[in-house]
């Protein structure tokens, strides 16, 4: 496995720590990140900066991720510029979020998420992308709980997953009870963890389905199993990303958070 670091925790990291993004990326490097996962938006931002300094620290681009919205538009062909530029920069995947449930045709909107994922599903095999879906962590997201992923894995014929570890804690799912069910089509792993204790004083709250609160931690820091998680995919032979994530930090110390994070999952992979 590679480790990889979502790029936009990065740009946080280097807010917080008025270091620049080459000196944060430089510092992560050294400590074993592989490859950044990041967003159109970020890419086009960022390109010129990044098209120098990945090559100079031998980093590569584990994925994209990206709002797609389906529901607003299912005959968007969004889809294919966005996976263009994935394969054009040298990403290995790409994540589709194809929008949310905000209270009006449910079955019409869960159609068009459907209809709108088999034609981007069916854009990314041609061209040799695999397209994903993750357990998305909003009480909007059809897609929040095992359900409603399996769901779409039995809708749309193709499709792989990002496996995020920490999002199954929405509805107090076990990530270890899911894992098997998604696991042969697992593209990569967002490896985001949860604690139950506040670390962080100016951490924002992560508020379960229940109402219980959860709080961003350093990935192997908290009570998810991404160890175990990590092993399993081992034992399968899985070799593609491990990324790390963390959720709303909030404060100025979001690059010893990342640091912390990729020095444990060294350890792991």
């Amino acid at each position: 496995m590679k480790i990889a670091v979502f790029y936009e925790n990065i740009l946080q990291a280097a807010h917080a720590s008025g270091l620049s993004v080459p000196q944060v990326l430089k510092r992560l490097t050294d400590l074993g990140m592989e490859n950044i996962y990041l967003t159109p938006d970020s890419w086009q931002k960022d390109e010129e900066m990044l098209k120098v300094t990945l090559p100079e620290l031998g980093l590569g681009i584990e994925g994209m991720h990206a709002w797609v919205r389906f529901t607003d538009d299912p005959e968007s062909t969004l889809y294919k510029d966005y996976i263009d530029l994935a394969l054009r920069i040298g990403a290995k995947n790409i994540l589709f979020i194809p929008g949310m449930l905000l209270g009006g045709n449910t079955v019409r909107d869960l159609e068009r998420m459907v209809y709108g994922m088999k034609k981007a599903v069916a854009y990314g095999k041609e061209k040799g992308l695999p397209v994903t879906m993750e357990d998305f962590d909003s009480v909007l997201a059809p897609n929040n709980c095992i359900a409603g992923l399996k769901y779409f894995a039995d809708q749309v014929p193709g499709l792989e997953f990002a496996f995020d570890t920490g999002n199954f804690a929405f509805f107090q799912e076990n990530e270890l009870e899911a894992l098997p069910l998604f696991e042969d089509r697992i593209a990569t792993l967002h490896l985001k963890d949860r604690s139950l204790e506040k670390l962080n004083p100016n951490g924002k709250e992560f508020v379960r389905a229940d109402g219980t609160p959860l709080y961003s931690c350093p990935v192997g820091s908290g009570y998810i199993h991404i160890r175990e998680v990590v092993d399993r995919m081992k034992e399968l032979g899985y070799d593609g990303g491990a990324i790390v994530e963390v959720g709303d930090w909030s404060d100025n110390h979001m690059l010893e958070v990342l640091e912390e994070s990729v020095k444990w999952l060294k350890t792991v992979v």
